[in-house]
């Protein structure tokens, strides 16, 4: 897998799980190595990336870069 500068982490924010399944799949088909973290909706986006309600307590979430 190859790794890309500054995109350690990219966050699929979307209420649709099959669609969040297959876009996990076709990023991972690209080959490139990176992290996929899902969220369904946009509360939880913004929570993710503030560090805050069901994320507060767990320390070492990765910024997206995507």
């Amino acid at each position: 897998m190859k790794k890309l500068k500054g995109l350690d982490c990219i966050l699929l924010v979307d209420d649709d799980e099959v669609s969040n399944y297959l876009n996990t799949i076709l990023i991972e088909k690209t080959g490139i190595d990176v992290q996929i973290e899902i969220t369904l909706n946009g509360l939880m986006a913004l929570e993710y990336l503030t560090c805050s309600g069901r994320y507060k307590d767990k320390p070492g979430y990765p910024r997206p870069g995507l």
